[in-house]
This record gives C-alpha cells, structure tokens and sequence, in this order.
C-alpha cells in the first residue's frame, strides 16, 4: 500500500513539474516574441 502511495505521488510531482516547466518556457517564448513585435 505505501509502495503505491508513493508511486502516485511520485507520478503527481512529474506531471506537475512537467507542466510548470512548460509554463516557463511557454512565457519566455510570449516575453521574447513580444520583444521582437516592438
């Protein structure tokens, strides 16, 4: 039973790493193309 527990919180923490990594470059990408548009 631990053994799954900590399984899916290991799963939770690299989804929610994934995304929030995603996010990151997804804005850096905005914040780089606005600089080119002005």
């Amino acid at each position: 039973m631990e053994f799954t527990t900590g399984k899916a919180i290991n799963l939770n923490y690299y989804e929610y790493s994934k995304s929030s990594y995603h996010m990151v470059v997804m804005g850096r990408l905005f914040l780089s193309k606005n600089r080119i548009g002005k």
